[in-house]
């Protein structure tokens, strides 16, 4: 865990100057000893204040937690998140210290004409009555802290209310908790109050509006009439022979994996792929009388026989052509699991590695032909974790500035099987460069869940 620079001792010493000034004092640490009981967690490291010292308040249950709870946004997009504070009696004291990716997310400044980032205090407890000793954000660690005591003679803050607000700038793909890496809340006589915490979640991606591509499935399919019109009777007989072949659409396999529609709706197309071999040898073109009746030949390899392999080193059986990102759980190739031949890649933490707070992806760029006639994505993979939590697996097409154009999967899968995506249409992305990204990523809120996902047998065909 990142810490944020310790308070400065100059201003610690003349706040607590001006504090001592008033009758009665006390030490009071804001550590370990406050934390919630229902959410163990790591200890931010103690901050020490001195605060008036006045009778007691004992109080119920108290929350603490960030809203929304779950946020969808588009790359470029902003978010305000509120941490409220519900049900709490004689507030005299807090030390919010929160945790985000910042990968993804990146904390607006909510007063630029001061030094560092900051964010916006609440009113609950109110600022003006108190002192703010810290709020300040780190956009390269990723953490927020926020620290404010009341002064005498302010009475302590009962009920509920907003403590501070963040804004969130979406910078790239991906889902990131907003979570809650410490947590301290004391009342007026300055005995920590517990308090049951609950993080969010905040999601950026484009919406599913690609899905309209499901269009394009038939368009292989109308070429192959054509062919039969100008070719003598010879070639229709074989045509009706390969449009039975659409039984090949297995996707009953991923029925496990609701988020991948688009599997089911391009595997019409599948059958364009078994035509080579037939097709080729009826150089009836030769035959023809004229040479009207050679172009009506070339709809008809429409097959495959020219189709091309654009993904290099799609089963990962050398270390080349693919990226991993530079993350603490680091994918890698393995010969450990795999669909064929003898490695795939492995993303993610599998055990017993110990879980930590990461992403591990792979990527590659592929570049599409802008006169192909169609484009399709293949590969497997091999989904795991550990129980129900944040982690995500996920696989997507990304511009060359990794930002999001379609999404193939996303979600929590433990099916520890592999599993086809037999036929993704990318036909759309003709004439473009696009990045193949594969990711898993870790939320580390509970060390007993980890996720992983081994992938193999990449690849997308050009065929004309």
């Amino acid at each position: 865990m990142h810490n944020l620079p310790p308070l400065p001792r100059h201003l610690l010493t003349s706040t607590l100057g001006l504090i001592a000034l008033f009758a009665g004092c006390f030490y009071l640490n804001l550590a370990g000893s406050h934390q919630a009981e229902a959410t163990p967690v790591q200890q931010a490291g103690a901050f020490r204040v001195y605060l008036p010292l006045v009778a007691r308040h004992p109080r119920g249950p108290t929350q603490v937690y960030v809203w929304p709870d779950s946020s969808n946004l588009q790359p470029g997009q902003t978010v305000v998140l509120d941490v409220r504070i519900d049900n709490i009696v004689d507030l005299y004291g807090l030390d919010i210290y929160l945790r985000f990716d910042p990968t993804i997310l990146e904390v607006v400044d909510a007063e630029p004409s001061a030094s560092g980032i900051q964010v916006a205090p609440g009113t609950f407890p109110d600022p003006a009555s108190g002192f703010v000793f810290m709020n300040t954000a780190n956009n390269t660690t990723g953490e927020i802290r926020y620290v404010l005591t009341l002064l005498h003679p302010s009475p302590g803050a009962t009920g509920s209310g907003v403590a501070a607000q963040v804004t969130f700038h979406a910078r790239a793909l991906g889902s990131s908790g907003v979570t809650f890496a410490d947590l301290g809340l004391v009342n007026r006589s300055g005995e920590p109050v517990s308090a049951l915490r609950t993080g969010a979640t905040v999601t950026v991606a484009f919406p599913p509006t690609a899905t309209p591509t499901v269009t394009q499935s038939p368009t292989p399919t109308a070429t192959v009439p054509p062919s039969a019109t100008p070719t003598p009777t010879v070639t229709p007989t074989s045509t009706p022979s390969l449009t039975p072949s659409p039984t090949e659409t297995l996707p009953t396999a991923t029925s496990t994996l609701t988020p991948m529609p688009t599997w089911t709706s391009t595997a019409t197309s599948s059958p364009t792929i078994t035509p080579t071999p037939s097709q080729s040898p009826t150089p009836t073109a030769t035959t023809t009388p004229g040479p009207t009746a050679t172009p009506t030949v070339t709809p008809t390899p429409t097959v495959v026989g020219a189709c091309r392999e654009l993904v290099t080193n799609g089963g990962f059986e050398t270390d080349v052509a693919w990226e991993f990102g530079n993350t603490p759980a680091r994918g890698q190739y393995t010969s450990a699991m795999f669909h064929s031949g003898s490695r795939s890649v492995r993303l993610g933490i599998q055990p017993p590695t110990p879980d930590t707070f990461s992403f591990s992806s792979v990527r590659q760029r592929v570049d599409i032909p802008a006169t192909t006639n169609t484009v399709r994505l293949s590969f497997w993979f091999w989904p795991a974790n550990e129980g129900v939590s944040e982690d995500l697996h996920e696989a997507w097409i990304m511009d060359t500035n990794l930002r999001p154009l379609r999404n193939i999967f996303k979600g929590l899968y433990d099916d520890r099987s592999w599993i086809p995506v037999p036929d993704f249409d990318l036909t759309e992305f003709r004439g473009q460069t696009i990045v193949l990204y594969f990711n898993v990523y870790n939320e580390n809120l509970d060390t007993r869940f980890r996720s992983w996902m081994f992938v193999d047998d990449v690849s997308v065909q050009a065929c004309p």
